[in-house]
């Protein structure tokens, strides 16, 4: 639940575009990072019918419920923590029926961390180039896309099933808040300490979090 593509799309987005454009993409991080969080369970719901088809019906939700608030530009931050906790409801009762297991150590062969990092990085370029051509909201929207999240679950799913799949995707949700406490606390410190004594204060944040959390 580490900020990771959310982490790398505010950096570059900064970088390529100044750090007013990513304050101002971090107001719709919450809200999508949330809606982020149904996308595994939509995928394990549908799986059964075939890996495209249960990656192309989460894609659609996911499209489906953050498109909106984009073209309806959502603009406080205190507004999209709110309605992602509504959503983050949503998301542990959908995987809250999946029991629980115990899980041994999984590691990925070479050829799965080169497929992980093509998928992240190319959700990072996409995030750039829409922030650039379409504004910083449309950034924002693709940097909180699920691209950790959809990928560990399709190479669980592939690998070890979807019963070892699902048992790693119920807690994603809960890993996913750490997320919204990274996008608060980026957008409480970028303007007052700047970019990359902002962002370092922003990941602190998070990972005290999670660490309180657990």
């Amino acid at each position: 639940g580490l900020p990771s593509t959310a982490l790398v799309s505010m950096l570059f987005i900064a970088w390529t575009q100044g750090e007013a454009a990513a304050v101002a993409a971090t107001p719709i991080l919450p809200v999508a990072m949330a809606v982020s969080s149904l996308f595994p369970g939509i995928f394990i719901l549908m799986y059964r019918r075939g890996l495209a088809t249960a990656f192309s019906c989460a894609l659609l939700a996911w499209l489906a419920l953050t498109l909106p608030l984009v073209l309806l530009g959502i603009g406080s931050i205190w507004l999209s923590v709110a309605l992602a906790a509504a959503v983050f409801l949503v998301a542990i009762r959908l995987l809250g029926g999946v029991p629980h297991r115990r899980l041994g150590r999984v590691k990925f062969n070479a050829a799965e961390y080169v497929f992980r990092a093509a998928f992240a990085g190319s959700v990072v370029a996409l995030a750039v180039f829409l922030g650039r051509a379409l504004g910083p909201l449309w950034g924002g929207l693709f940097a909180a896309f699920p691209a950790s999240f959809s990928s560990s679950t399709i190479l669980l799913a592939r690998r070890h099933g979807l019963e070892f799949a699902s048992s790693v995707a119920k807690a994603m949700p809960w890993g996913s808040m750490a997320n919204v406490v990274f996008a608060v606390a980026f957008f409480l410190s970028v303007p007052s300490l700047g970019i990359a004594w902002g962002t370092l204060t922003a990941f602190v944040t998070t990972r005290a979090a999670c660490l309180a959390a657990r």
